[in-house]
Parts: structure tokens; sequence; C-alpha cells
């Protein structure tokens, strides 16, 4: 589902395109093409001056999305999540935390998921959420109960 997404992200008058933003490597495009990268590897946008400045990708954990670094501005690839949003990601939390390296994978897999869907506020996208979040607690369930009857 996340695959082939991308974000569009307005800075300075430019728009971004973020390729495969949840990946470990997302690819930044402005203009059609690829930025230009450092020695390090690390995007490098060039100012209205000509001067390249640096970007870093990173993730915000309040919103659940990745984020550009670009000096010292932060500017997020996704919408914010509501507040209320959090109440509804609390049992992919509790499972992230509480379900071992198993309910780790599926909590943060789940949680990463309904706050895609959450950030839409529409009622359809909201039972999505609910029900991805659902699936995460009854796999794990499932799983653990097949491992104890071994």
């Amino acid at each position: 589902m996340l695959r082939g997404m991308h974000h569009r992200v307005a800075f300075e008058g430019r728009t971004l395109v973020v390729e495969r933003p949840y990946s470990a490597r997302p690819r930044l495009l402005a203009d059609g093409a690829e930025l230009p990268k450092d020695h390090v590897g690390r995007y490098l946008l060039p100012d209205q001056h000509g001067t390249p400045r640096t970007i870093e990708v990173g993730f915000d954990l309040k919103n659940l999305a990745p984020r550009l670094q670009i000096g010292a501005q932060r500017v997020l690839t996704a919408a914010p999540l509501p507040k209320a949003a959090w109440m509804l990601l609390a049992p992919a939390v509790v499972l992230g935390l509480l379900g071992g390296a198993l309910g780790a994978i599926l909590g943060i897999t789940a949680a990463v998921l309904a706050a895609h869907h959450l950030r839409s506020r529409r009622w359809p996208d909201v039972a999505r959420a609910l029900g991805i979040e659902l699936a995460a607690v009854l796999v794990y369930l499932g799983v653990a109960t097949l491992v104890r009857m071994l």
C-alpha cells in the first residue's frame, strides 16, 4: 500500500516530490529530476542564490510521518495527525510496547498504516484504520496461541 506512494512538499516556492517516503532511502525530486547528492549521499537543494543546502530525511514520531530537515527548518511530508488519532492508535502502540518482537513488528506497521488513513479524517478511512489495528491484534493473538500450543 505505501510502496508506490509519494508526497509533495512545498518549500520556498518549490515543489519537492518525496518518492517512497517510508523506505530507508527515499528519493527527492524537484522539477521531475532527482536532486544532486553530496559526497556522503545526502540530498542538496540550492537556495535562491545557488548555495546548496543539505536535506536530511528523518521520521517524526509525533505525526508518524517522514520529515525533511532543510537547514534549521523541518518540513513534514504528510499532513499532521489529528490529536484524537492517538486514541485510535493506542492498541497498536500497546501491542508494539508489550508484545515482544512480533508485537513490535505488527504494532509499528499497524500504527504507520493506520496513521496514513487517519490523516484524511473521513469515516471510511477511520474504519480502515480500525480494521488495520484489529487485524494486527488478531494476528498477534493467533500466532501467540499457536506458539503456546507447540
